[in-house]
This record gives structure tokens, sequence and C-alpha cells, in this order.
């Protein structure tokens, strides 16, 4: 399931300017205020729906933190598109805590022994068939007999 980003939250485009997300953010607090809910036991989901809101307008209306935001978000459009692992959109839920957090790699250690498989099964094959291999032997010039 998609988590939704912080200007689907507020309902304002990413193009949105800092009134228009003021406003918006105004109208989900007033939708979203526990004080507002008329239904018994939804008292809780208006409660995180008010927190989200407030959250997504506190990164919005900071310009730095705006922009970080829209570069992890970024990212994590990239990764999703072309089927990253999780470990590297920065969590298993698809990326949004690593937006959070400051758009960390994810699990390097996982990256790495990824890295370490791959070599080995080139080396099964019988050789590097990467491209750094095939540079490193087009820079090489041809095999002659007497070399091997």
């Amino acid at each position: 399931m998609r988590t939704a980003t912080m200007y689907e939250m507020l309902s304002v485009a990413e193009t949105a300017g800092a009134e228009e997300i003021k406003t918006a953010y105004r109208r989900q607090a007033r939708r979203w205020h526990p004080d507002a809910c008329r239904s018994p036991g939804d008292e809780r989901r208006y409660a995180e729906r008010f927190m989200q809101a407030r959250d997504a307008y506190e990164v919005l209306s900071d310009p730095a933190r705006r922009r970080h935001y829209d570069l992890a978000l970024s990212a994590d459009r990239w990764a999703a598109a072309i089927g990253a692992a999780a470990a590297f959109r920065g969590d298993e839920a698809g990326g949004r805590a690593g937006a959070r957090r400051g758009g960390d790699l994810g699990d390097w250690e996982a990256q790495l022994e990824g890295l370490r498989r791959r070599s080995a099964a080139a080396a099964e094959v019988g050789g590097e068939e990467t491209w750094a291999g095939r540079v490193r032997r087009a820079r090489a010039g041809p095999v002659r007999p007497s070399d091997l």
C-alpha cells in the first residue's frame, strides 16, 4: 500500500506557494481536528490525520525542509520506477521513513553483500562480464597464445 505524500495530505500541487499551503493546512486542520469528530471511536483516526497534516505543513512551509523532502520524494519515485529494493529506499514500507530521516541510503551492508554475490557469480561463469571488466580487457589489448 502506497503512503500519501505530504502534498497529497494537504491536497495541494507540488508547485504550491506558501499561502496556498497555509490555506490548505488550515482547511485540513479544521476537517481533522479531534474536536470535530462526530462519531464515537473515530477520535484516534482524527487525531492521527490532524498530526499528519501538521507535520506536512511544518515541512512544506520551511523552504529548506521542503527542498530536502522534494529530493527524497524524487529519489523514492526513481527507486520505485526501477524496482529498487526497499533497503535502497530507506525502509520496508517504501521509503517514507527515509524521507523523514534525511534520505539515508539504507542498509549499506546488504548492498555490499549483493555486490559480492554478483562478483562471485561472474567469476563462476568464467570471467568478469561487467562493463568495467570489458573495458579492462579492451585496454589490455588482444590476448596472444604466448600470454596464456
